[in-house]
């Protein structure tokens, strides 16, 4: 009878956190920005009081999750990321132009949660 209700206890806590899982999807909301790019996104996190609410940042290329216990070195790595993949994509002009000014920032995704 034991292993009935401990099998019985753990199945309600599968299917509560299955629940909770779908759920915090619906808890996401996306910020589409238009003059947003890689040097300014830090100022514009913190100007707008988004350093505690932010899931994902996503450029027209990468998205990539931030820790906003370690968002300045998020960025960075999510900058230095972007700038390893446009080397490979774009001629070296506009490489050094988009290392010097930055690149656009597409969308940001919060958690309301």
């Amino acid at each position: 009878m034991k292993k009935y209700l401990l099998f019985l206890t753990f199945l309600l806590c599968v299917l509560f956190n299955t629940f909770q899982a779908y759920n915090a999807e619906e808890c996401q909301n996306e910020i589409v920005l238009e003059t947003v790019n890689s040097k300014n996104l830090l100022t514009y996190l913190e100007e707008n009081n988004l350093n505690q609410k932010i899931a994902r940042v996503c450029s027209s290329d990468i998205c990539m999750p931030l820790n906003p216990a370690n968002l300045k070195r998020d960025v960075l790595t999510f900058t230095n990321k972007n700038l390893a993949y446009l080397k490979n994509k774009v001629s070296d002009e506009t490489y050094q132009t988009l290392e010097l000014k930055g690149f656009k920032i597409e969308k940001i995704i919060l958690n309301e949660c």
